[in-house]
C-alpha cells in the first residue's frame, strides 16, 4: 500500500477533476506540478524544471512523505501538466519510492470533446485552430502513453461508450490501485 498517487496524462482527460476529489472529499494533499516551474516553486532542484528526466522519486517520495505528515493528512495526490512525459524507467522508480503512478487515458477524440465541452461550459472558444494547438501539445503524450510499457499504469478516464465516469468513479480506481 503506498499513500502517494501521481496524476499523468494529455490534457483533456480528467486530471484536475480527479484530483480535486481526492484532496477535497478524502483529504489528499495535493501537489501541483502543473504551473511555471512548476519544480523549483515546489522546493525541488530548478534544474528539474529544464529537463524532466532529471527528476529523482525518490527524493520527491521523501519530501512529500514529510509534507504528509506535517500537514497530518492520509495521502497526496501529485498532478503533473501534460508536457511531463516521464520515462518508463522513472514511473519504475516513482513505484519503488511508493507512490502510484496513474497516467489516466482516453482516445484523442474523447479528449478534445471533453476540453471542447469545457470551453462551452466556461464560455471560451475552442475553434478548429485551438484544436490544431491541443493535438500538437498532446502528440508526444498520446505517442509514448500509447506504448506498451506504460500499459500497466494506464487507467480508462471514459466509460466504454464514449460518457465521462461519475465523478466518485475515478478517483476510487486511484485509491484502489494504491492499496494493490
Amino acid at each position: 500500500m503506498t499513500n502517494m498517487v501521481a496524476i499523468l496524462g494529455p490534457s483533456g482527460v480528467g486530471k484536475s477533476c480527479v484530483c480535486h476529489v481526492l484532496a477535497r472529499h478524502h483529504s489528499f494533499l495535493h501537489v501541483e506540478f502543473d504551473r511555471n516551474h512548476p519544480w523549483k516553486s515546489n522546493g525541488f532542484p530548478a534544474d528539474w524544471d529544464e529537463e524532466v528526466g532529471r527528476v529523482d522519486f525518490s527524493l520527491v517520495a521523501v519530501e512529500v512523505q514529510a509534507r504528509i505528515i506535517k500537514g497530518q493528512r492520509p495521502a497526496a495526490v501529485l498532478s503533473f501538466a501534460t508536457i511531463h512525459m516521464f520515462s518508463h524507467e522513472q514511473l519504475v522508480q516513482a513505484t519503488a519510492a511508493g507512490i502510484t503512478p496513474i497516467i489516466l487515458w482516453a482516445a484523442e477524440d474523447q479528449c478534445i470533446n471533453a476540453r471542447a465541452a469545457r470551453s462551452r461550459k466556461n464560455r471560451v472558444r475552442f475553434n478548429d485552430a485551438d484544436q490544431n494547438k491541443y493535438r500538437i501539445k498532446n502528440r508526444l503524450a498520446f505517442e509514448a502513453f500509447a506504448g506498451e510499457a506504460y500499459a500497466p499504469y494506464r487507467m480508462e478516464a471514459f466509460q466504454p461508450n464514449g460518457a465521462r465516469w461519475p465523478p466518485d468513479h475515478l478517483p476510487e480506481m486511484c485509491r484502489q490501485r494504491m492499496t494493490g
